[in-house]
């Protein structure tokens, strides 16, 4: 064979594209179940820091064996009709709900934290920041308006712009003071993330500060809060005080 030909070059470049292309699924194939155990690990997690609790110390095993003792869950539809189990609820794929375009056909996960002293209700939702997807725990106490924590996650947003939305305690740290997702009269009017700080109206019950130069990472977190919860209403106006 004349390996100065064009045909063994294509064919060695076709070959080797072959192997590595193998070679990179098995490792995929590999290091799914790791991967998956990392995902179920920063959930467990987020939901503890969802009521302002944090097990981050704990491994996989003890983080693991927390949650089942303080968590239960199930899944709702559009209609607030409640279904499944915690682990309906824990293996609910956020992405492909959110992605559902008829919104009747979403089926949405709702945890129960409880230690015998006080209940908590954790909704899950993801939405769009600046370049990639965002996502956010947040607790509710158990009136079902009053938000007493919130916990956010993103993908791949700015570092020290919208990456704060984890990282910034500035910010986070005002869904646990007595945020609420409905006004007097029982309409749901939920949380505004205003751009800026200092702003007045971040001391009403349905507004926080945003973070500066973050102006589209913020307007993802408004539209989680305003139009993504609205697939819990139904069932949050049922069970609301």
């Amino acid at each position: 064979m004349n390996i100065n030909g064009n045909t063994y070059t294509i064919s060695f470049s076709v070959g080797m594209v072959v192997v590595v292309a193998i070679l990179l699924a098995l490792a995929s194939t590999g290091l799914k179940k790791y991967q998956d155990a990392n995902e179920d690990h920063e959930k467990i997690v987020n939901l503890f820091k969802a009521v302002g609790q944090d097990i981050t110390n704990k491994s996989k095993a003890e983080a693991k064996i927390l949650y089942e003792s303080k968590f239960d869950g199930f899944i709702i539809n559009d209609k607030g009709e409640r279904s499944g189990d915690r682990l309906a609820a824990f293996m609910t794929d956020m992405e492909k709900q959110v992605k559902e375009k008829d919104r009747s056909k979403r089926m949405l996960p709702i945890f129960i934290y409880d230690d015998g002293n006080e209940k908590r209700y954790i909704l899950q939702t993801r939405g769009q920041g600046l370049w990639d997807a965002i996502w956010m725990y947040v607790a509710l106490e158990e009136d079902f308006t009053t938000i007493s924590g919130a916990v956010f996650g993103h993908k791949a947003e700015t570092p020290g712009l919208g990456a704060e939305i984890t990282e910034s305690k500035t910010f986070y740290e005002q869904f646990d003071k007595n945020k609420m997702l409905f006004n007097a009269d029982g309409d749901f009017i939920s949380v505004k993330v205003l751009k800026g700080t200092g702003n007045d109206l971040a001391a009403g019950s349905h507004y926080v500060d945003g973070i500066t130069g973050a102006t589209m990472t913020c307007k993802g977190v408004t539209k989680m809060f305003q139009t993504e919860l609205k697939d819990y209403v139904n069932f949050l106006k049922k069970n609301k005080n």
